[in-house]
């Protein structure tokens, strides 16, 4: 999100807009005229309290309501990352579902709250209107069904093949889709739709433990986790070293070197933003997922709140654009007086893109 100047628009609301406001307003005010052509034109990058005050003051004797100043000078819009979205003609959300067997049929189903606060966050930034029309895309939203036994954290290999089966299927249609942007929700553990992505983008098969390394992070499972075969994922890190079994996220940094930033309850984790732009296709994708549920939601947090330090793309190939963005979270835990249970916030997300040469080897 980002806020912005509307003097232009309140004038022509209050039909003080005509031929020398500019003029008008700098000699009124005191001010260079090029800072009011700025406010005009929304270019202004910071604005003094003081500037605040003459501004407000003078629309004050010109007939603007007092009490909707300063705020109604103000509106709020979507960044670049965002209205590249928003410019698709459709938005497709994909976000896991889960299915608890009992013998041969689902007893329940359920969505993680923490990956639909996630995607909250991204329908809010693609559904609500903005300032000058901006164009708001078809959003839909699709649930990627999987098995999930709560009495065991083994995956039984046919209700995969089933569950593999039917997110392979969607995957295709995603990839056939033109003029159209993609949100991926949450880790392959719980949306097999990034196993696809993922394993599509660096070449390799998808839920097949990987014997080598073939792509430039890795999650490494708790012995709590759902063990769901993985190109990117396990209980050990391929190519050894002391912290291969640490759980949490290892990724390469710019040095070729391997770094582990391991899982700590309610204190730390990390995930990865992967985005991808298909300009043969017209296409944009972003896959958003933490180590866990509660570390998606922060990453998701973060896509809107520090966009600019997802935009550009680290790696061109043909038509596409890769980035890759390493996210490390910190978190705090507070206890609120009267509340039964702790709360646990982020308190730092740190955004680390991931190199050309590191990706360049992984992908050629």
């Amino acid at each position: 999100m980002i806020i912005k100047m509307r003097l232009k628009k309140l004038l022509q609301e209050h039909n003080l807009y005509k031929r020398g406001i500019m003029q008008i307003m700098a000699k009124d005010l005191g001010l260079h005229r090029q800072t009011i052509s700025k406010m005009f034109n929304d270019e202004i990058g910071t604005i003094s309290t003081g500037t605040l005050s003459k501004i407000c003051s003078w629309l004050i004797e010109n007939d603007v309501p007092a009490k909707s100043l300063p705020a109604a000078l103000f509106g709020r819009g979507r960044g670049k990352l965002w209205q590249e979205f928003a410019e698709k003609e459709k938005c497709n959300c994909f976000i896991g579902e889960y299915h608890e067997p009992r013998e041969r049929e689902v007893l329940w189903k359920w969505l993680s709250r923490s990956d639909t606060t996630a995607l909250g966050f991204f329908a809010q930034q693609l559904s609500t209107p903005q300032e000058d029309n901006v164009s708001t895309p078809g959003l839909f939203f699709e649930y990627i069904p999987f098995h999930y036994p709560l009495q065991s954290y083994d995956v039984r290999q046919e209700p995969l093949a089933q569950d593999i089966q039917r997110s392979g299927k969607i995957f295709q249609k995603m990839l056939s889709d033109k003029n159209t942007s993609s949100i991926l929700i949450g880790s392959q553990r719980v949306n097999y739709l990034l196993e696809h992505f993922v394993a599509n983008l660096f070449k390799c098969t998808p839920f097949a433990s990987a014997a080598q390394l073939q792509v430039p992070w890795f999650t490494v499972y708790r012995e709590s986790d759902h063990m769901v075969p993985s190109c990117f994922g396990g209980k050990i890190r391929p190519g050894g070293g002391k912290e291969c079994s640490m759980p949490g996220l290892h990724y390469i940094n710019e040095r070729g070197k391997w770094v582990a930033f391991p899982w700590h309850l309610h204190e730390q984790d990390g995930g990865v933003v992967i985005i991808v732009r298909d300009n043969e296709k017209d296409t944009m994708s972003m896959a958003v997922f933490g180590f866990g549920g509660l570390t998606t939601e922060a990453i998701a947090r973060a896509t809107v709140l520090q966009e600019e330090k997802f935009i550009e793309p680290q790696w061109e190939t043909g038509s596409r654009e890769i980035g890759v963005f390493i996210c490390l979270v910190k978190y705090q835990v507070d206890h609120l007086p009267g509340e039964p249970e702790e709360t646990v916030t982020p308190t730092n997300t740190e955004i680390i893109p991931m190199k050309e040469k590191v990706l360049k080897q992984f992908l050629l």
